[in-house]
């Protein structure tokens, strides 16, 4: 494929840290790992945790919507962490940062590597994505 035909799909991008604008975020566990159970945690700039959920393993994409856990409201605009712990048959058996869901804005070439720019903030060389099915 083409660079160029990456330019506006919708790709998963692995990243810990997302930018949050008051808009939901849209995510995915990475898909080569076997679990039946999930946990995502959400810190903000200061390495707090401000929101804890237990993910559906039957469900392929998820999204946090700003909601905090431990306080009423919403998050303000900034960038937070995202964590997923994956567990399977009671044990833990990974913690991966999440697989941001993104439209591919922007490309270019980094120290001879193509890479690409996002609608969410999130940059990566072009053989860390995967495309996605919208």
């Amino acid at each position: 494929m083409l660079a160029n035909e990456w330019l506006g799909q919708e790709v998963a991008v692995s990243s810990k840290h997302v930018a949050y604008e008051g808009k939901p975020v849209e995510f995915e566990v990475d898909p080569a790992y076997s679990y039946d159970e999930a946990v995502l945690t959400v810190a903000d700039s200061q390495n707090e945790i401000i929101y804890q959920e237990k993910l559906d393993a039957d469900q392929a994409r998820f999204t946090w919507d700003g909601d905090l856990s431990s306080k009423a409201g919403q998050a303000g605009d900034g960038v937070y962490q995202f964590q997923v712990d994956l567990f399977a048959d009671g044990q833990q058996i990974a913690s991966t940062p999440a697989d941001i869901i993104s439209k591919v804005t922007a490309l270019g070439t980094e120290n001879g590597q193509m890479r690409i720019g996002t609608d969410s903030r999130l940059s990566a060389n072009l053989t860390d994505v995967r495309k996605v099915d919208p």
